[in-house]
């Protein structure tokens, strides 16, 4: 066996960010082994869909939400592989998949400098984490994707690699995935179209445009047929189309003057001014120089424009949605390290070396700590976590294996405590009843009505409270006993009903 091929520079800097994001991963994800707290309330909605999927359920049609159906895919796979760990394994290797694309990445523009991609491609990590909040969010997978096709782009632009099918086959794949986890994750490839149209037609080049787009759309079917044909078979199409585009459409009820006031506060409240600073000289920096590619120079400026207008246009300030701009950080921050690089020339005395491996062990140091507390394993909710996961045990005691349950509000880890698949499409009804009173009120008081669950669950948070009482919901207490815990209620079906 060739040791020194196996063990080669490259090898080991994989090795290296493969511990970097383990170590992360148990920091950070609530999927750990090590996590005994709750999950976030979006990555409790996934992976409750994801059980339904391996217990035979259908996604949109028996049980609803509006993200694309590949987050829904992860979670199943993950339940499949192992209840307890599967999920957990899953998003370690999604994101060192992310993390080695973006070291492959930085190796075309900096060359054999390995410690200088192995920074960019922490510069990353710590970008994605320190704003994960436990994980198992659509951000997260999908910066792994487009990170690969960030990679594949600039193999096209950068190096030139035209006639290399493999590089327009996984755009187009790595495109469609994006467009199958949420459709504000493909500034990468807008970028990139506008590009490749731009310069197409300005070097008449029409014709390999179109062969161009055949390999692309090959990559693209490869995702796009199987989903299909599981919606279909399933007469579920329409349900994705009500859950994915109409859903989320109304989601997108906002103003702009709301959206831009919604990005401010969240750039206050989650302190991300150094990442939009890497990300400002980085782009000044790059366009500032006269000898870059221009079509890379004029890409990459797109994709940090678009990225940055789609972030705005998220309607909430949650700190997860700043993890899809890790790889415009990333890729940004190449371009300073190029010029101290160019410094390091001029000034050989610059322990360089030395000055890497004191940030890289502040940035990791510092990131592991705040990822950790945001949710993570040493969060600040994790013991009145605790206490929830007590009290359950009251309502364990209540239900049987065929007992029915339903979570009010948007708690859906009620249903991975219990170890219970809903029954009910609409298994967590805010804020979604907002946007589609009438059919979800319906939905869920004939779901009542009919199947006849012994418990509901509802958690003490006053939004949840308030929005179905507003929308008209109300439960039934004749029919159904109320106990109270610390932070939450229940009520248990009466014998005599």
């Amino acid at each position: 066996m060739n040791y020194k091929r196996i063990l080669n520079k490259d090898s080991i800097c994989y090795g290296i960010l493969l511990i970097c994001v383990i170590i992360f991963g148990f920091l950070s994800f609530n999927t750990a082994p090590t996590f005994n707290g709750l999950p976030d309330v979006d990555s409790a909605v996934f992976q409750v869909m994801g059980r339904g999927m391996a217990n035979g359920q259908i996604i949109y049609k028996d049980l609803f939400d509006h993200k694309g159906p590949i987050v829904y895919v992860i979670n199943m796979l993950g339940y499949i592989i192992s209840p307890k760990a599967g999920l957990f394994i899953l998003e370690i290797v999604f994101m060192y998949l992310g993390t080695v694309y973006v070291y492959k990445a930085a190796k075309i523009f900096l060359g054999d400098k390995d410690i200088s991609s192995i920074f960019i491609s922490l510069i990353y990590l710590c970008a994605s984490f320190l704003y994960m909040c436990g994980g198992n969010f659509t951000e997260e997978y999908a910066i792994t994707f487009l990170s690969m096709g960030m990679y594949y782009i600039l193999k096209i632009l950068y190096e030139k690699q035209y006639e290399k099918k493999l590089n327009w086959i996984m755009i187009g794949l790595t495109f469609a995935i994006n467009l199958f986890i949420k459709p504000t994750y493909i500034s990468v490839w807008i970028a990139f179209g506008i590009i490749q149209l731009i310069c197409s037609i300005k070097d008449k080049k029409i014709k390999d445009l179109f062969k161009y787009i055949l390999y692309m759309l090959f990559g693209i079917l490869i995702v796009i047929i199987p989903v299909l044909i599981y919606l279909i078979l399933n007469s579920a199409l329409y349900d994705f189309f009500d859950a994915y585009v109409l859903t989320n459409s109304k989601y997108s009820n906002f103003t702009i003057a709301q959206r831009i006031r919604g990005f401010l506060t969240l750039i206050s409240n989650y302190e991300y001014y150094v990442c939009l600073l890497i990300i400002y000289f980085g782009n000044a920096l790059y366009l500032t120089n006269e000898n870059a590619n221009k079509r890379t120079k004029y890409f990459i400026l797109i994709f940090t424009i678009l990225s940055l207008i789609l972030m705005i246009w998220a309607p909430n300030s949650y700190a997860h949605y700043l993890i899809q701009l890790s790889p415009v950080v990333a890729l940004s921050a190449i371009f300073i390290i190029i010029e101290l690089n160019k410094l390091n020339n001029k000034f050989k005395d610059i322990p360089v070396k030395f000055i890497y491996i004191c940030a890289i062990i502040l940035f990791l140091g510092s990131s592991a700590y705040i990822s950790s507390i945001r949710l993570g394993n040493f969060n600040k909710f994790k013991e009145d976590n605790k206490i929830i996961i007590n009290d359950m045990n009251q309502v364990k005691e209540l239900i049987k294996e065929d007992d029915e349950v339903l979570a009010l509000g948007n708690s859906c880890w009620y249903y991975l405590l219990l170890n219970k698949i809903p029954r009910c499409k609409y298994f967590f009804q805010t804020p979604i009843i907002s946007y589609d009173t009438e059919n979800i009120l319906n939905c869920v008081n004939n779901y009542i009505k009919e199947s006849r669950p012994k418990v509901l669950i509802r958690h003490k948070d006053l939004y949840s409270v308030n929005c179905l009482r507003k929308n008209g919901f109300e439960i039934n207490k004749e029919e159904y006993q109320k106990y109270n815990t610390k932070f939450f209620e229940y009520y248990v079906l009466k014998e005599n009903n």
